[in-house]
């Protein structure tokens, strides 16, 4: 599904990626490891097209992904309606007035009518428990209920891979174990799982693959 041939990607005269070659199979679970500031954001960005690299190859089921093909307006939305991205920080991805509109947004952005968006938007609700907050701003909410909106949002266009940056980050207890109920759940389903995180023992009973990325920004597996 995702081929990555010699990636490298550098900002301001710092290479973040040196020459990643990487191949992610439909319905795999990967854990992406690595200290911070070892490039796992920055791989999830070119990986959601939000950056380019300078170097190698980026193709997505057969289509290379560059800064040229997502000016295509169709492709870039058939693009991003299959790859789903829950930041690091939910602040950075929420921007709606209230919970519902949020989850709505993606739906109304590919065109859904308005009885679908309803339907979208109250089964997602449901799902992640925050049907009471339907109306609440995003930023009056917990870290946890961000978390679970942010989830939603990407849910909302059923995506065919999703990737999670530092998923439980900041999270509490009990969130924590909604998330990694979640991330089963999910994978179950047949989806692809993509996870970057620095905490070694997170979900300790994963069988896929991890892949460390190295101080030196390679990729081991």
């Amino acid at each position: 599904m995702i081929q990555l041939s010699h990636i490298s990607y550098g900002y301001e005269s710092v290479l973040t990626l040196c020459d990643i070659s990487l191949t992610i199979h439909q319905g795999e679970c990967i854990i992406f490891t690595g200290p911070n500031g070892c490039g796992k954001s920055t791989l999830f960005k070119l990986l959601n097209g939000l950056v380019f690299p300078s170097k190698g190859q980026y193709v997505f089921d057969g289509q290379a992904i560059t800064q040229a093909s997502l000016q295509d307006m169709p492709f870039a939305k058939r693009f991003h309606k299959r790859i789903g991205y829950v930041f690091q920080n939910p602040d950075v991805q929420l921007f709606n007035p209230t919970v519902y509109d949020e989850i709505a947004f993606g739906p109304r952005q590919m065109g859904f009518t308005d009885k679908q968006v309803q339907s979208r938007v109250r089964d997602l609700l449901e799902y992640v428990n925050l049907t009471s907050l339907a109306d609440r701003p995003p930023y009056h909410l917990s870290g946890g209920e961000q978390k679970k909106v942010a989830i939603a949002a990407v849910l909302a266009l059923n995506p065919d891979v999703i990737m999670m940056d530092e998923p439980f980050n900041g999270l509490d207890r009990m969130s924590r174990q909604w998330a990694v109920s979640f991330l089963k759940d999910f994978s179950a389903s047949g989806k692809t799982i993509l996870i970057a995180t620095h905490e070694q023992d997170v979900l300790s009973h994963h069988t896929g693959r991890r892949i460390v990325l190295t101080e030196e920004h390679t990729i081991s597996l």
